[in-house]
């Protein structure tokens, strides 16, 4: 059980298992797995670590190696934590050279975006309070309570530049101060009274595109990539007993030019090209993505590919106020429940049927990975019945246009992120389309699943 793991012994396996603390080059979290950045893959030992009590699985994810854990992530990652020491991100004259390929890309967004889900979160059930409360008539969207619980949940994704920008930071190894100055820029409010002026802007003789940066994504990422290398740069021309007053300064005047005319704008066009490819393809076959995202929301979760889906998600929140990039992930989630639960009331296994209930309870509330790895993806029967059932309640969601307004969702508990006052079905719908979802894989698993097989 949870409560019997030491994890001080569990980190001290973990770290030993993963080739020491000199193997780590970064360590963070997200809800339910621990993640490290690893120099030499071969001093990884994946079976030993897969063996360890308290640990679901382990997979790798580009360079990133991560260890599923479950609901007591927390206090993994706090032993973790302890023994490994906080991240580095201190500026070094070089850095080490790694070879671009797809897995970096996927590997930075998950280092970015990953860090900052409990913020996000955070602020997305608060906006889904006030939907409810609003809904219900228990509070009035005229009231000073209502305006300001509103701007506070509303902060997380209106800085949100900021908290990407430290983020960033630590994963590019530079000034995490710098690069949220940098986000203070593209945010302060003298700048965002000339967007609103809407008069021509120049800057040192070159054009500002005036463009509002609040939610943005992608603009703050290439301008903290950039100032990466421009502060280790200056960092190495500039001698020690000044570099505390000459490295930031430089830095900034550096990159100000960059951030205003060329990055931040390059940034903009590609969130904006990214927000109109998704909403082209949501007027012109609205069931493709959230019947594609129900169907293989398992894979990109065996994967950890599931994160790397952020940038697209936000870039269509700020552009239409909604999502339906991740709305396909409930119908798939709640799949994975029920499939898992069949396979509790049709085992003959103690032992299966107690990890199944386990497992299935905590799918029911968004942590799929214990039911994912524990139970349906060893079985594999089960799990073709979760990809059906969350195709099919996807496609439910596509067909009748189903929209999140915030960048979570993915649970039945969040079902306040759905409620649309203009469209009161929308909500009703999100219901419909869950248990259409949860029905499905619990039927099929139940005609296809035949208990002579074993959970190692």
């Amino acid at each position: 059980m949870a409560d019997s793991i030491n994890y001080d012994k569990l980190a001290d396996a973990i770290i030993g298992h993963i080739g020491g603390k000199d193997n780590i080059g970064f360590h963070t979290h997200c809800i339910t797995r621990l993640r490290f950045t690893i120099k030499d893959k071969g001093l990884v030992d994946k079976d030993a670590i897969d063996q360890l009590p308290g640990v679901i699985n382990s997979l790798w994810s580009g360079d990133q190696y991560q260890v599923v854990i479950g609901n007591t992530v927390n206090e993994a990652y706090e032993a973790v934590a302890a023994k490994l020491g906080p991240v580095d991100t201190s500026v070094t004259e070089d850095a080490p050279k790694k070879k671009f390929s797809i897995n970096t890309i996927f590997d930075v967004i998950t280092g970015i975006f990953v860090p900052a889900i409990p913020a996000i979160a955070g602020c997305g059930l608060m906006k889904a309070l006030l939907s409810l409360l609003t809904f219900a008539g228990a509070l009035s969207t005229e009231s000073q309570t209502y305006y300001i619980l509103a701007f506070v949940a509303d902060s997380a994704f209106y800085f949100l530049p900021m908290i990407l920008a430290f983020n960033a930071a630590n994963k590019f190894k530079c000034s995490p101060m710098l690069s949220v100055v940098l986000a203070g820029v593209l945010l302060h409010p003298q700048f965002s009274a000339l967007v609103a002026a809407k008069e021509p802007v120049s800057f040192l003789g070159l054009p500002v595109t005036l463009a509002n940066y609040a939610n943005s994504v992608i603009p703050i990422i290439l301008i903290v990539w950039l100032l990466s290398y421009v502060e280790r740069f200056i960092t190495r021309i500039v001698p020690k007993p000044v570099r505390l007053i000459f490295v930031p300064l430089l830095s900034l005047l550096i990159m100000t030019p960059f951030a205003l005319v060329i990055l931040g704008p390059i940034g903009t066009i590609f969130g904006n090209a990214l927000a109109s490819g998704i909403m082209s393809l949501e007027r012109t076959v609205p069931w493709l993505i959230p019947t594609i995202f129900g169907a293989v929301t398992p894979l990109l979760v065996m994967t950890g590919m599931h994160t790397s889906f952020f940038p697209a998600l936000f870039a269509q929140l700020a552009t239409a106020g909604y999502q339906t990039v991740a709305i396909g992930m409930l119908p798939s989630n709640m799949a994975q429940a029920t499939a898992t639960l069949a396979i509790a009331l049709k085992t003959k296994s103690a032992q299966l049927r107690e990890l199944a209930v386990s497992a299935g309870t905590s799918a029911l509330f968004g942590i799929t990975e214990p039911a994912l790895y524990g139970v349906t993806l060893k079985l594999k029967k089960p799990l073709i019945a979760v990809m059906i059932g969350g195709g099919i309640g996807g496609l439910y969601y596509g067909i009748n246009k189903v929209h999140c307004f915030t960048p979570g969702g993915t649970a039945w508990t969040g079902f306040a992120t759905y409620i649309d006052a203009a469209n009161p079905m929308n909500v009703v719908h999100m219901f419909i389309g869950m248990v259409l979802a949860m029905a499905i894989a619990f039927i099929i698993t139940m005609i296809i699943y035949k208990d002579d097989e074993t959970v190692a």
